[in-house]
């Protein structure tokens, strides 16, 4: 895990974008449940021009946040 995302700020860093969200996507299929990684791969497809996805992922993570916070209160009021 760590290798990765070592390989995705050097691809940052050296403007590798289009590999960036691929390793981004990778990483976020091992960790689905760390906002950072959710973040990052938004943050990639943005710096690859790749607006629609960044979008759509970004409509979904929000829409995941808005559920959790949902279920969360309910379980405090439990």
């Amino acid at each position: 895990m760590n290798i990765l995302r070592d390989a995705a700020q050097l691809q940052a860093q050296l403007h590798q974008y289009e590999v960036l969200q691929e390793t981004r996507l990778h990483i976020l299929k091992l960790r689905p449940g760390l906002r950072s990684n959710w973040i990052g791969l938004i943050v990639a497809y943005r710096l690859a021009a790749n607006v629609p996805a960044c979008r759509k992922l970004l409509s979904e993570y929000l829409a995941f946040i808005k559920v959790w916070c949902i279920n969360f209160l309910a379980w405090l009021r439990f």
